[in-house]
């Protein structure tokens, strides 16, 4: 009997420590290599570098001329390097990584030597994802700070939860139903889950948030609405994923603050026509 219990212990220790991994908080990127007419390009090297810490990963391009790299830290400060003897070094700037997503790149190589380069700036263009049905929504640290959102804990859900009405699909549920973050899809609010960095944030007592995060900290919020994956499975709604930043090479700060005054607030029509009374 021991023995059995043991075990038991042991299989229900490995199924919790694989679950503290389940959650996605990183994203993809892939491509395929090709010549100037379009033929792929075996065997070339590929490395990606995260601008931030300079971290890199090194890889060569297969029998078809792809190239995958997973696992990456959401952001749109990567370079993609791409050699092949007798072509230009290509280099892509500006790439960006989402939260579970891939992004697809195109490298087409040019002739040429060695030393001679060829660099093409991403910008951070956002493309339209042909490879996954999932209706998706993300916001990077720079929209996050940016956009306009309510007070931390506010009827909405607060804070970057609030960028979600940004997304398509997605409404107020003007106080009906239990639970907060909107409606999504159609769906009650309290169907939405929470997560932070892959962690589980839902308040088991009310529908909705455990905790609040400063715009400041928030390296990429997204909002999937559909098509979710195993890792989803808590709720029907939509997933309100925040993702915090990382550190970097170069050392940093910064502040952040909210203040809200009824004073500093527009005169709506109440307060105006009171103004004419006490006049």
């Amino acid at each position: 009997m021991r023995s059995s219990s043991k075990i038991v212990q042991l299989m229900i220790t490995l199924v919790l420590a694989l679950s503290v991994h389940g959650q996605v908080t990183t994203g993809s990127i892939r491509g395929v290599v090709t010549d100037p007419n379009g033929a792929v390009v075996q065997n070339a090297k590929v490395t990606i570098t995260k601008a931030s810490n300079n971290s890199s990963t090194t890889t060569q391009t297969s029998d078809t001329g792809q190239f995958e790299f997973n696992n990456l830290l959401v952001g749109d400060d990567y370079r993609v390097t791409v050699e092949a003897p007798n072509f230009k070094t290509l280099t892509l700037t500006d790439v960006k990584v989402q939260l579970n997503q891939i992004t697809d790149l195109v490298a087409q190589l040019s002739l040429g030597i060695v030393g001679e380069m060829v660099t093409v700036t991403s910008a951070g263009a956002e493309l339209v994802d042909t490879t996954a049905a999932t209706l998706s929504k993300s916001f990077n640290e720079r929209q996050v700070v940016e956009l306009a959102q309510t007070n931390v804990g506010g009827a909405f859900g607060g804070g970057v939860n609030n960028l979600a009405l940004l997304a398509p699909n997605v409404s107020s549920s003007g106080g009906v139903g239990v639970g907060t973050g909107g409606s999504v899809g159609g769906q009650r609010p309290r169907n939405n889950n929470f997560m932070i960095d892959g962690v589980d944030n839902n308040s088991k007592s009310v529908t909705g948030p455990l905790a609040y995060v400063s715009p400041e900290t928030v390296s990429q919020f997204s909002l999937v609405q559909n098509q979710f994956s195993a890792e989803f499975a808590r709720a029907t709604g939509g997933q309100f994923i925040t993702v915090t930043k990382t550190g970097s090479n170069d050392f940093h700060g910064s502040a952040y603050g909210f203040f809200r005054n009824r004073y500093l607030n527009a005169l709506d029509t109440r307060q105006i026509e009171e103004g004419f009374v006490r006049q």
